[in-house]
């Protein structure tokens, strides 16, 4: 009986120690009176058609098509802030957007990829973009691309249309 006694005794200071505070962490931030005026410059783009024998390979990528947004009248308080455009990831390749039908049948095979201003850094959906500096009087112009792009080797042809909503998240 002591045995037992003294070995949960021992067993309850394991427990004890495993449930102490090791740090703590503090969350700070503030709640912005007004925010930014943001503006796409489209709120259709237009990616025309592309044949499937140009997206014939896994990587193959449609002529970029220009967006862009602009953040203007900016409150004193909002000094940066990047953009997030949420979506549904490609089932083939998650970085990029799933193409879907508005009627019929949706283009299989392929996906919309939203690029930096470079061309080359791609945004995937549902993360942030890279941050620029804001100001009250001047507008601050964010430019991307938005390329097709093959997924498999084999695309079939169908609707290619993507909705994303875009979130402007101040620094």
């Amino acid at each position: 009986m002591e045995k037992t006694l003294l070995a949960l005794a021992l067993f309850s200071g394991v427990i004890s120690a495993a449930n102490a505070c090791d740090g703590t962490i503090n969350f700070e931030g503030s709640v912005l009176e007004t925010a930014c005026t943001a503006t796409a410059a489209a709120s259709t783009i237009q990616m025309g058609a592309i044949s499937k024998a140009a997206l014939g390979t896994v990587g193959a990528t449609s002529l970029a098509k220009p967006v862009s947004v602009t953040l203007s009248a900016c409150p004193a308080a909002a000094k940066t802030a990047t953009i997030t455009f949420a979506g549904t990831p490609d089932a083939d390749n998650n970085q990029l957007f799933k193409v879907s039908a508005a009627t019929g049948t949706a283009a299989t095979g392929i996906g919309l990829a939203l690029y930096e201003a470079d061309g080359n850094t791609l945004i995937t959906p549902n993360t942030i973009s890279a941050e620029k500096a804001l100001s009250e009087n001047t507008a601050t112009v964010y430019n991307f691309t938005a390329k097709y792009m093959a997924t498999a080797a084999t695309v079939t042809g169908g609707d290619a249309n993507v909705s994303t909503s875009f979130t402007v998240n101040y620094n």
